[in-house]
């Protein structure tokens, strides 16, 4: 039923998210290269320190190609506007499975899960809301797919250095 309701609201939920947007603490953008990809706008105080933050995102583009990632600790996102696909590493099978989120739709991410972001509609872009646990360890990143599977885990520093310098990791 949510999924019906925000899917025939998205024109006037997409107005919502840029005006709750203006009200956020603070905002910060990631970028890859030089196209930005991520806008977060927070709206519980930012630090390791918190049990949980609150924040708006919208998604400019989609994660890389072929790089899958986790995050530092667990998250839940709801999808606002226009829904994305979401590519998840599934370690019992050794393959990228997907599945469509549209609007309504919960992704719930566990620490040591792996997964990826594409936008159904890169022009439109995508709002969700996310709340995300304390952050449990430093250490997250990519891991890059190669021949037969999963290859090898990039910390995240090191990825984001090697797009840059040699538009691969490592």
């Amino acid at each position: 039923m949510l999924n019906w309701i925000l899917r025939r609201a998205e024109p006037p939920l997409e107005r919502a998210c840029g005006i709750l947007s203006e009200l956020a603490r603070s905002r910060r953008n990631f970028y890859t290269d030089v196209d930005p990809y991520l806008t977060r706008f927070y709206f519980t105080k930012r630090g390791s320190r918190r049990k949980f933050r609150v924040y708006l995102q919208y998604f400019h583009r989609g994660d890389d190609d072929g790089a899958l990632h986790n995050h530092p600790g667990w998250s839940c996102t709801l999808v606002i506007t226009n829904g994305f696909v979401e590519e998840r590493w599934d370690p019992s099978t050794r393959n990228v499975e997907s599945r469509r989120l549209p609007p309504g739709a919960i992704s719930v991410i566990h620490l040591d899960e792996f997964h990826r972001v594409r936008l159904i509609d890169r022009k439109r872009g995508a709002w969700t809301l996310a709340i995300t646990g304390k952050r449990v360890q430093e250490a997250w990143g990519f891991w890059w797919p190669g021949t037969g599977g999963v290859t090898g885990f990039v910390p995240h520093f090191r990825f984001f250095r090697s797009r840059v310098r040699y538009g691969r990791p490592c």
